[in-house]
């Protein structure tokens, strides 16, 4: 099971990450102009809302009281981190691909960043900074 991404605009056009059979990148993204970023994938799916700072997870909203600044700019965090584990003898065990999803944003001039790590099973764990 992958996920794969999806950046809305200010204007409520999208940039999806697989667009007629041609696969863009994440540095296609116009992040002047990026409100929203969502990732889905068969069993879910999780979006950024980078206007209002929240996190939607399967439709359910998680809310981070202390990230609110409406003032200040949501900065969006997208990463995958990609994992093999093989045996002494050098055969593969397991491999394994986690999409970490969040923002960060700076309040009284200290960065803070919140972060959903998402394993390919849609186990989440919430990593803050």
């Amino acid at each position: 099971m992958g996920y794969e991404w999806t950046a809305i605009y200010s204007d409520f056009s999208e940039l999806k990450q697989f667009n007629n059979g041609k696969e863009m990148l994440f540095k296609d993204i116009d992040q002047e102009r990026l409100i929203a970023f969502r990732i889905d994938s068969m069993n879910g799916s999780i979006v950024v809302d980078l206007v209002n700072g929240l996190i939607m997870c399967n439709g359910m909203v998680l809310e981070f009281p202390e990230l609110y600044d409406l003032k200040q700019k949501y900065r969006l965090i997208y990463f995958r981190r990609n994992s093999v584990d093989i045996s002494i003898g050098g055969s593969q065990l397991n491999k394994s691909v986690v999409h970490n999803i969040g923002y960060q944003v700076t309040i009284n001039g200290v960065n803070k960043q919140i972060i959903l790590s998402v394993s390919e099973n849609n186990y989440c764990k919430i990593l803050r900074k």
